[in-house]
This record gives C-alpha cells, sequence and structure tokens, in this order.
C-alpha cells in the first residue's frame, strides 16, 4: 500500500494551508520529485530501506516469477533483458529489434517472435505500452 502525497508531506512536517510561503512551495516540489521518483512506497518515505534493493526485489517476486509461471515462460533471462531494456529505455526510442540484436551479441539465441510476445504480455499485465 501507498502512501498519499498528503501523508507524505505530514511525514516531513508540512500540514494543510490556505498559503504556502516560497520556502514551503520549493520544499512541497522537492518531495514531489522525489515521491514521484520514489513512486510513494511507504518503506522508502520512511528510509526503511534502499530503493533499488526494494525495486530490484519487487521486480525479481513479483514481475519474473509472476510472468514466468502464469504464461509458462522459460526463457528467464531473455525476459529480464527485455523488460529491464524497456525500463530504461524510458525516455529514448524503444524497439524490439535492439533487444533482438543486443541479445544476439551476448550470445543469446531468442527469436524475434518471442520478444514480441514479452511485449504483448508486459501489455497485458499493464507493465508498459508500446
Amino acid at each position: 500500500m501507498a502512501f498519499s502525497f498528503r501523508e507524505v508531506l505530514g511525514i516531513h512536517g508540512i500540514g494543510k494551508a490556505e498559503l504556502y510561503s516560497l520556502y514551503t512551495m520549493g520544499k512541497i516540489l522537492h518531495i514531489l520529485s522525489a515521491c514521484l521518483r520514489k513512486r510513494f512506497f511507504p518503506d522508502i518515505d520512511l528510509g526503511n530501506v534502499d530503493p533499488s534493493r526494494l525495486f530490484r526485489e519487487y521486480l525479481d517476486l513479483v514481475i519474473y516469477r509472476d510472468i514466468l509461471e502464469r504464461f509458462g515462460l522459460r526463457n528467464r533471462y531473455a525476459l529480464e533483458y527485455f523488460i529491464e531494456s524497456c525500463i530504461y529505455s524510458n525516455a529514448s526510442m524503444y524497439s524490439v529489434h535492439k533487444v533482438y540484436s543486443s541479445l544476439g551479441s551476448r550470445g543469446f539465441r531468442v527469436s524475434k517472435k518471442t520478444l514480441y510476445s514479452f511485449q504483448k504480455i508486459l501489455e497485458d499485465v499493464n507493465l508498459g505500452s508500446f
């Protein structure tokens, strides 16, 4: 379960007000920026866990295993590489051909058809929209 933005502001000592000072507005914008990067996870907001570790474990336990089991996939490495490529290409152009070429250069044989099926699966589980 995630915190609401109001709850996050409360953690930082910022309550509801009619008007905020410029300093407080700057602080609110900074908190908002951090929350958007951390996705409002309570353990991260409270400083109980390292964000990169949490997201790595989340990907491993929820995404990879769920998708592998639900769709009966066997090529875990290709799926992991495909998902990470999608995540890291967030700000740039993404292409199945680039992932296909990159996997091939690493010595992994996977068909473009398999990668397109991964793309469809990620859309089905709402992990991405291509």
